[in-house]
């Protein structure tokens, strides 16, 4: 029944990447004047320079937050060996699959003798709290809404999304056998506030290179933070779609199609899409230049 179950999800994950990238490049195509108007080569490179500087801190989080998940059990490693770990494996995750950084850093993780439990249970909560702290973000999208939710007032329906994150966080992370406990609950809060501050980085990317475009659309640096990281956590939750390629893009042209022009939203998250892959290119062979010394 699981087998089953796992084939299933990993179709439909393939299905909607497959209508995602098929929109995306339908609307590349129908906008590509537009979009060849907004972007020359001086913007895309300061535009990139820039991005990377700014992505270059949410990968320090990713790393500082993954530190934390392991310090009780390993406090002796250091933070320059789980950056060479994660560097080296998160270009694994575009590969097909979405999965390759995951099994990159159990693997990785075992030649520091980090245990693959541990490790694999490390990651589960990474996965957990990336996605909490995406949602507490996620909020803030409530506030662009006049009205109700499905014929929900608007306060109750945030009220009962925070309080069901509250919820299931302490349901996750505080058995009631203080000993079994993971975390606690100021490694909760520390791991949460680094994701949600990754979160900021992408959407102040975003917010600068608007203003580098040839364009008169500006919208605020707050919905910039929401609406890439609804996009950014969509990617993320559906299965089989390499490093969230072509869910991001269409969840944050779609969100922002009443918004701004459809060739702006296409700029913006085609030269962040660049960075990204930019950023987990440069990490990759700073790690790897530092591999001997951990060989």
């Amino acid at each position: 029944m699981k087998s089953k179950l796992k084939e299933s999800t990993k179709y439909i994950g393939f299905l909607l990447t497959l209508v995602s990238f098929y929109y995306i490049i339908l609307s590349l195509i129908q906008n590509y004047n537009k979009i060849e108007q907004l972007l020359t080569g001086e913007i895309l490179f300061f535009a990139i320079l820039l991005g990377l500087l700014l992505y270059t801190v949410s990968q320090f989080n990713l790393v500082l937050a993954w530190q934390i998940l392991l310090k009780k059990q390993y406090p002796k490693i250091k933070f320059k060996i789980f950056y060479y770990i994660v560097g080296i494996s998160q270009i694994g995750k575009y590969l097909p699959g979405n999965i390759g950084h995951v099994i990159g850093r159990v693997y990785l993780a075992q030649k520091f003798k980090i245990k693959i439990l541990d490790s694999s249970k490390s990651l589960v909560y990474e996965s957990i709290l990336v996605v909490f702290a995406g949602m507490i973000v996620s909020l803030g999208y409530f506030n662009y809404y006049k009205n109700n939710i499905l014929g929900i007032n608007i306060t109750a329906f945030k009220v009962l999304f925070l309080a069901t994150l509250i919820s299931i966080l302490i349901y996750l992370f505080y058995p009631t056998n203080k000993k079994q406990r993971f975390l606690n609950i100021k490694s909760v809060l520390t791991i949460l506030l680094l994701y949600i501050f990754s979160f900021a980085m992408l959407g102040l990317i975003l917010y600068f290179i608007q203003f580098l475009l040839n364009t008169t659309e500006y919208i605020s640096l707050t919905k910039y933070i929401v609406v890439i990281t609804i996009s950014f956590i969509a990617g993320y939750i559906v299965p089989g779609s390499p490093a969230g390629i072509g869910i991001r893009e269409f969840v944050f042209v779609t969100i922002l199609s009443n918004e701004i022009d459809t060739s702006v939203s296409l700029a913006l998250i085609f030269i962040l899409r660049i960075i990204t892959i930019l950023g987990d290119i440069l990490m990759y062979l700073i790690s790897l230049k530092t591999k001997a010394a951990y060989s």
